[in-house]
């Protein structure tokens, strides 16, 4: 015979199987009668019933929620490099601050130190040039990331972490004792950050006497690391790459007079005038995280700039990343693909989330787990985040400004190099769409009109 408290499990599981049929019922009703109205509405009243199905089916319910979006990114580093010869090294501090549709804001402080060594080469063909450089720079990274409910909020965290001094060692020691549970979270720090880095760099050059100096670069930077957040016990494992490449000219630039008897070859190859802004020292055109090029030896010459000179500068930028959140412990949370393309003024990126509790994305994503480098494993992964994927893609306007200083010299035979300043970036969101898991596609005009305010 069955006891009371038995009795009382066994009607409250059918009351819980009554409740889950009920809204499913009312989802497929939803379904048909807003089948006339805009997808942005169809998707909210589909969105809401699912978060409703999958609370009351005890299930992780983050990936049914709708997202608010980024509509303001702005990133400020501070510089330091040193050249001794070939080697490379160099120390940098981030703050970056994104501002999202809901009012939200979401901060990280980073620092890092990067070390590396560089090669160069350089032909001259009677009155023009050809000149190469390489460099291979490893580097680490530690910080935190906060969160803010308020404009008011944010202000007030951003003047405290510009007065906080933060060495990557105490992150690195504060994120550890967090993970495994020897000491007490800062209730202010949303997750802590430990990455490694590793960049190639390269930078060809050409000159035609004082009529013409231009080149191109590349570098290739990729990344790997772990968010710690030890509030909600969950890990982030991500890897991340990114590659720029770019072109630069300038017509008539300059003419450099020899000064004490030594030839200068005219187009300032190793001057701080010559050649276009971001060759040497002073200014590097390939990206903020690099360092000074190969420092050259020193020219006895007087270099004239010429004001009327024809200028062009230009890059490309791609990159893309992965993570997966776990917790609490190795239970995996959830899977996101990000994807970019743009050039100095605009940036277009594809954002994908994955929900490993989907059936079709547990497949894929074991199949793809057993033998990571198949390429019919990445084909299913990929066919699985498209049929079941929340997507955003987005469009932003971008600024990239930077103030760096320098200079160099050279002493018993080896060249040594100095630079310092910083540098930002600004992107503005333009548009947005976005398809919920097993939605349609609608204009995030919610998301606009925030980036405008």
């Amino acid at each position: 015979m069955d006891s009371p408290l038995r009795s009382d499990d066994g009607q409250a599981s059918v009351e819980h199987v009554g409740l889950v049929a009920l809204i499913a019922a009312f989802l497929v009703i939803a379904t048909a009668v807003t089948a006339g109205a805009s997808p942005a509405f169809r998707n909210s009243v589909r969105g809401g019933f699912e978060h409703a199905l999958c609370v009351v089916s005890g299930q992780s319910c983050t990936s049914a929620e709708r997202e608010p979006c980024p509509t303001l990114r702005t990133v400020k580093t501070k510089v330091q490099r040193f050249a001794v010869s070939y080697l490379r090294l160099g120390h940098d501090t981030v703050l970056a601050i994104e501002r999202r549709s809901d009012g939200t804001y979401v901060m990280s402080l980073m620092e890092g130190t990067q070390s590396g060594v560089g090669i160069a080469a350089e032909r001259g063909y009677g009155a023009s040039s050809l000149s190469g450089e390489a460099m291979l720079v490893l580097g680490q990274r530690a910080g935190r990331t906060y969160e803010a409910a308020t404009p008011q909020e944010a202000r007030a965290l951003v003047e405290r972490l510009r007065r906080q001094q933060l060495p990557a060692v105490r992150s690195v020691v504060a994120g550890a004792a967090d993970l495994a549970g020897l000491a007490k979270t800062d209730p202010s720090v949303s997750s802590y950050v430990l990455a490694g880095d590793g960049a190639v760099d390269a930078l060809s050059r050409f000159g035609l006497g004082p009529v013409l100096v231009g080149g191109a670069t590349y570098r290739d930077h990729g990344e790997i690391g772990v968010r710690i957040a030890a509030h909600a016990e969950e890990i982030t494992a991500y890897v991340q790459m990114d590659a720029r490449a770019g072109a630069f000219f300038e017509a008539m630039s300059e003419i450099a007079v020899p000064v004490g008897g030594r030839g200068a070859a005219a187009g300032g190859r190793g001057s701080k005038a010559g050649g276009p802004p971001g060759v040497d020292l002073t200014k590097s055109p390939r990206g903020a995280q690099d360092g000074p090029g190969p420092a050259r030896s020193p020219r006895d010459s007087l270099t004239i700039k010429n004001p009327l000179a024809q200028k062009y500068e230009g890059e490309v930028i791609s990159g893309g990343s992965l993570a997966m959140r776990f917790g609490p412990g190795p239970t995996l949370l959830g899977i996101e693909v990000v994807g970019a393309l743009g050039t100095a003024g605009t940036r277009r990126e594809i954002r994908a989330r994955l929900d490993p509790a989907d059936p079709g994305v547990r497949a894929a994503f074991e199949v793809w787990k057993a033998d990571p480098g198949s390429a019919t494993a990445i084909a299913g992964l990929g066919r699985a985040a498209r049929e079941g994927a929340a997507i955003d893609v987005r469009t932003f306007k971008t600024k990239r400004t930077e103030h760096l200083h320098g200079g160099q010299a050279a002493l018993g035979g080896h060249a040594l190099g100095l630079g310092f300043g910083s540098q930002s970036s600004v992107e503005e969101l333009v548009e947005q769409r976005s398809r919920p898991a097993g939605g349609e596609w609608e204009q995030r005009t919610d998301c606009v009109a925030a980036a405008a305010a």
